[in-house]
């Protein structure tokens, strides 16, 4: 009997607690993620940039621009530009210009706030192995990261996220932001 009155206590105790760590956690942050991302280490676009684009003509503008000579034609050699639906969605592109050893850029995270957007990207960067000095070399690239996101007037502050050592949580710097419309 003693035991069942102090596994009941136990119980008790600890549901009590965890109401309590319950109220004081902070509010549920809404995360969103991006409908559609396009990811690279080659982009036309060789100067760092943040953008957000909400109308078709800025887009075609933009995919232009990032793909250059490159682009794809269809079969009547007209270019072609990927569709987004602007009534409700909106274009959030980071292009990370000239460096080295980088894959491109990801959502790491995307988060809703109520006066704004934090959108944070992860770069990919990777390492080249070699066996003699006479064979290092680094990769030119210049990567990016392109994402339709639900359309938001918001202000968007856009971060990259810096891996950290030991098992300790990610940090991140402030890129830039994007003024609200």
């Amino acid at each position: 009997m003693r035991r069942l009155f102090v596994s009941v206590i136990i119980i008790t105790i600890g549901a009590l607690l965890s109401a309590g760590v319950q109220r004081h956690q902070p509010p549920d942050l809404r995360s969103i993620t991006p409908l559609v991302s396009w990811s690279g280490a080659f982009s036309e676009i060789h100067v760092p940039t943040i953008q957000r684009v909400v109308n078709r003509e800025q887009w075609a503008a933009l995919w232009k621009r990032h793909m250059g000579r490159k682009t794809e034609r269809n079969a009547t050699n007209v270019q072609v530009i990927p569709e987004v639906d602007f009534e409700t969605c909106m274009v959030v592109a980071v292009f990370s210009g000239e460096m080295t050893q980088s894959n491109g850029n990801t959502v790491a995270s995307l988060i809703d706030f109520d006066d704004h957007l934090r959108l944070r990207y992860a770069r990919h960067l990777f390492e080249v192995s070699v066996r003699a000095e006479r064979d290092a070399r680094l990769v030119d690239v210049t990567p990016y990261g392109i994402f339709v996101i639900p359309r938001s007037d918001k202000r968007i502050e856009v971060e990259e996220e810096i891996p950290s050592m030991f098992g300790r949580p990610p940090d991140a710097r402030s890129v830039g932001v994007i003024p609200a419309r």
